[in-house]
């Protein structure tokens, strides 16, 4: 496939993710749902549907995979919107570079089911799971999500989970929460009275000071056992600080992480990997870390990425 990039278009689609202030949410959805919908999945990868621990799910399956591994996949959509239907192509891109089962489950959504009812359905089918090897994924208010959901779980519960992978996360909704643009630049998709705004329609206020909501304000204590963590995000996006906030706290304690900020990028690229090169990289970066392929470090990867960038060589 000719790469290629369209950043106006990629911006343009991206931003139909982004719950604000002057959104009506019945017309919120459908335009989620007719922007990235796709008849088929991707990379020939199957899709069935089933009933987990009493949610919805879509299980997504690729040509090759590894039998004793499960991804559990978190959407995001500003905690109002989205499906199993309109993440389907991009989880299916997911199953295939990471050679995983992938499941979707169709949780509850904001407003009408406030906090903790999505993170009680992405428990309730994490419970009947049975893998040697559980990954839990998601992005933007669905990364907020799944963040939530570990730091709840009992520590012999998250001992199961052995990799935590978060796209552009939603981590901190309080007053006091410090944010800064990356080199001084306008975040072209997000703003954080965006997501205050879409945490206000998911939490109660009481709530949104937790850490369970805005899981950056959570303790050393409340890591025990916590899985190793890949963070993906892009170079401009706002949420860069608090990524490197969390990052920070990470090392302090011990926890596993890589940190992958791709230069040039905005908040939740992969998900227009039509329009953008770099989200086919991306996505092979997150592949590797997975399956431990190759040996090279994120960094490593990069700055190969970029030679057959500039190089013009093609991707299959």
């Amino acid at each position: 496939m000719e790469l290629r990039n369209d950043r106006r278009s990629a911006v343009k689609k991206i931003k139909t993710t982004i719950f604000t202030s002057k959104s009506d949410v019945d017309s919120f959805r459908k335009k989620i749902e007719k922007t990235f919908y796709a008849e088929f999945t991707p990379n020939r990868v199957e899709r069935i549907s089933e009933t987990i621990g009493g949610v919805d799910c879509d299980i997504l399956i690729p040509e090759v995979y590894s039998s004793d591994r499960i991804l559990l996949y978190v959407h995001g959509g500003s905690f109002v919107g989205g499906s199993r239907e309109s993440w389907k192509s991009f989880c299916s891109l997911i199953a295939n570079s990471t050679s995983s089962k992938v499941i979707v489950p169709e949780f509850r959504l904001a407003p009408e089911h406030k906090y903790p009812a999505a993170t009680d359905d992405i428990a309730a089918v994490f419970k009947k799971l049975d893998a040697e090897e559980i990954i839990v994924a998601g992005d933007g208010s669905g990364a907020n999500i799944a963040f939530s959901f570990i730091l709840g779980l009992k520590e012999t519960d998250r001992q199961k989970i052995s990799k935590f992978i978060m796209f552009s996360p939603w981590l901190d909704f309080s007053e006091d929460a410090e944010y800064e643009l990356p080199r001084k630049l306008k975040d072209s998709v997000l703003s954080f009275d965006d997501i205050c705004y879409a945490s206000s329609q998911y939490a109660k206020t009481v709530d949104i000071v937790s850490y369970l909501v805005s899981p950056l304000k959570a303790e050393k204590e409340c890591y025990d056992s916590f899985p190793e963590v890949y963070i993906q995000a892009g170079e401009d996006e706002f949420l860069v600080c608090q990524i490197k906030a969390l990052e920070e706290k990470l090392d302090s304690i011990g926890v596993e992480n890589t940190v992958d900020i791709v230069p040039k990028m905005m908040h939740m690229f992969q998900m227009a990997d039509e329009y953008l090169e770099e989200a086919h990289f991306a996505f092979e970066r997150i592949g590797k870390f997975v399956n431990r392929r190759d040996g090279l470090s994120v960094k490593e990867q990069r700055e190969r990425d970029r030679l057959i960038r500039e190089n013009n060589i093609t991707v299959e």
